[in-house]
Order: C-alpha cells, then structure tokens, then sequence
C-alpha cells in the first residue's frame, strides 16, 4: 500500500471513530448504525490530518471478530495528540486477536453492542495515560470495555460466569441514586496467567486495588 492509501485510511478510520462515538451518546444500537449516517457525520465535520509520524502501517480495518475491527484496539486520541505511533507488533496483534475472540466477541453476542475506551497502549501511550508499567495494554493482552445496552456490572458478571480470563477490575466511576457504585469502564484481561482476579479501583478504595465480589 502506497503511504499516502495509509495515510488516508487512518484520517478516514479516526473521523470514522470520531463519528461513531459522537452518535453512540444518541443510538445505542451504533454497531447497526447506517454507514450513510456515519458518512453524512465525517462530511459535515470533515476529516482531520495527522502529523507524518503518527500514520500507522497496518489495516486498521481488518477483522479481528465479527464485531471488532483492528481500529477499536489501536485507535487513541492522546497518541493523536500527542504524536505517538500506537501501531502494535506482529506478537501484540495476535494477543489482541485472542482477547476479541475469548472476551470481546463472545460478551457482544450476549448482551449487544460495547466501546473499547481503551485496548492497545504502547509503553509511551501506557506512561502518557497513567498506566502501570505492569499493565497489561501494552502486551495487547487487556481491554477497557463500556456496554451500550447493559449495564458494567452486567458485563462483569457475564465474563466471569462465561469467560476464561486473567483480571476483571471495576474502574472509577461514580456513586448512583440506587446507592450502588457504577465503574466507569470494565477493564478486562486475558493474560495466560488465567489467575481469574476480580477486582475494584475507585475513591472508596482509595486509588487502591481490592478484591470485589460480582
């Protein structure tokens, strides 16, 4: 592929997320979302340039599932401001393939449509966001997940009666009118340890990790 085909395939995959995301506040079945619609949206705000450095080299539309595209992993928008290349090497996008086939996919068949807030961190991505320097982003093994149509606990529960996993961590989030604490995103990892962790970070622990029954 000509490096300036690339260069338009991520402009055109970021302004496709962009737009994705922006509908998915309204449309919470967005994975069925018209590609006209998506279009009309990337038109009317435009797609936007990149500097050189950033260009990744890989198909950021190929299938890793079904219901998940390279893009979903990869895609950042502090790497974009930042001029960080998040592209992932040969051995991180097999471990990415694994954990949209064991975890992703599986959950979406179940309970519909999820974002990937966050997938694929190389070390400078990792570092810039915060990350543990143990974190499993950057081996491509761990994904932060957000249902549209049921809710983080739901999805929690769901991979731990129905998945093999290393770590589900509930992350952040807030206190609700029910008096139940809601994580802002479900961190999900499929690291071969297989230790099958269930854990919960938020205020209430203090920024710590603890062990939390779903």
């Amino acid at each position: 592929m000509h490096i300036s085909q690339k260069y338009r395939l991520h402009a055109v995959s970021l302004a496709l997320y962009s737009a994705r995301t922006a509908l998915s506040s309204t449309d919470k079945n967005i994975e069925g979302f018209p590609t006209a619609a998506l279009v009309q949206f990337v038109n009317q705000r435009g797609c936007f340039a990149f500097p050189a450095h950033t260009i990744m080299t890989l198909d950021l539309q190929q299938k890793l599932t079904p219901h998940f595209s390279m893009w979903e992993f990869v895609i950042s928008q502090t790497a974009e401001r930042l001029g960080i290349d998040n592209t992932p090497p040969p051995k991180v996008i097999k471990n990415l393939r694994t954990l949209a086939e064991t975890i992703c996919e599986p959950a979406r068949c179940a309970l519909g449509a999820m974002k990937i807030s966050s997938g694929f961190r190389c070390p400078p991505l990792n570092a810039a966001v915060g990350g543990s320097p143990t974190s499993a982003h950057p081996l491509g093994h761990a994904g932060d997940l957000q249902p549209y149509e049921a809710s983080k606990l739901e999805l929690a529960r769901w991979i731990k009666t129905n998945c093999k996993f290393d770590q589900i961590i509930l992350e952040f989030g807030q206190m609700q009118s029910s008096g139940k604490f809601e994580p802002a995103w479900i961190h999900v990892s499929c690291d071969p340890r297989g230790r099958g962790q269930v854990l919960e970070i938020n205020s209430l622990t203090g920024g710590k990790y603890r062990p939390v029954k779903l």
